[in-house]
């Protein structure tokens, strides 16, 4: 089984995920001594949460004392594919809700003309 390198920032979050970091062309050309001094060597990583709340993401950390690693569900931002899609359904919801009110303005004002109002 091939070892996985995590690199780590100072709080345990995992900044790299190399699955052949010792790969003669796409590795990361460095010693394990020199890897481990920033990251650690893993055989397996912990399941993905399958259904993650909307703007959200799985940030994977590494707890120090007890050598575990585990998901942290974090807030993210709005992507812009999704800002667009979310934009675009409010705009269709406008869109109808002004027919919808034009209709009735010219439904009124043809009963206004109609009862000689206007």
């Amino acid at each position: 089984m091939s070892e996985i390198y995590l690199g780590l920032a100072p709080d345990g979050r995992v900044l790299i995920q190399h699955h052949q970091p010792f790969h003669p062309k796409y590795g990361l050309e460095k010693t394990r001594e020199e890897l481990e001094v920033e990251g650690i060597f893993v055989t397996e990583l912990p399941t993905l949460p399958e259904a993650l709340p909307p703007l959200s993401a799985a940030v994977l950390y590494y707890k120090h004392e007890t050598s575990e690693l585990s998901y942290h569900i974090v807030s993210r931002p709005e992507s812009l594919e999704e800002k667009s899609e979310r934009l675009l359904a409010e705009l269709e919801t406008f869109q109808g809700e002004l027919e919808q009110s034009e209709a009735e303005n010219a439904s009124l004002l043809l009963e206004l003309v109609s009862k000689g109002v206007l």
